[in-house]
């Protein structure tokens, strides 16, 4: 990906916004279950079937963006950063574009929250696809009572807490990661250890 965002556009900035990578994992477990793109309820048995770290090798992952454009135009802000205080995110981001964004005010909107409008469930479409009586019925009912049912059959199935870590394997991805965090904590100038506590 970044070959090809540098051969369509050399000069372009790079964002990256990282996150605790424990609720990352939780976070992705979370999201990927309740819209359907795992069956596996359960975090712990997740792990060991679902690619589900990737993502989190952070440093794995930012280094060839680092090493295509530069450090002048790779900026690295923490999700942590962004909760607290946005306002300083949107400083940073500010400067990083060259952009005024005082005419805009000093709130960054947020969108895409979790726990708002409930995407598709993907298992519910398999499943109603496959099953002749199901797609009998997507013919036959109207339109707003197929969205209904769908929202409702969503709620059913999704998790309504978010999936936690065992300490084990909470131990074991922190032992995995951490010379990724160390690296990140070099390259940004930060202390992480929030992250590996």
């Amino acid at each position: 990906v970044h070959r090809k965002i540098f051969n369509y556009n050399p000069q372009a900035k790079i964002i990256y916004i990282l996150r605790n990578p424990i609720d990352r994992i939780q976070s992705n477990h979370w999201h990927a279950y309740n819209v359907g793109l795992t069956s596996i309820r359960n975090i712990n048995s997740a792990l060991l079937l679902n690619n589900n770290m990737e993502a989190s090798y952070y440093y794995r992952n930012i280094r060839p963006f680092l090493d295509t454009f530069g450090k002048d135009q790779v900026l690295i802000l923490l999700y942590d950063d962004l909760k607290k205080d946005d306002a300083i995110i949107q400083e940073q981001l500010s400067s990083f574009l060259n952009l005024d964004f005082s005419s805009i005010g000093n709130k960054i909107k947020k969108i895409n929250v979790s726990g708002g409008k409930k995407r598709n469930n993907q298992r519910l479409v398999r499943l109603s696809n496959k099953n002749l009586v199901l797609r009998s019925y997507k013919k036959l009912l109207p339109s707003k009572i197929k969205l209904w049912l769908h929202s409702e059959m969503s709620k059913l199935l999704a998790l309504k807490t978010r999936p936690r870590l065992n300490e084990r394997n909470r131990i074991k991805i922190i032992k995995d990661l951490m010379p990724e965090i160390t690296n990140i904590e070099k390259l940004i100038g930060r202390d992480l250890s929030s992250w590996y506590k």
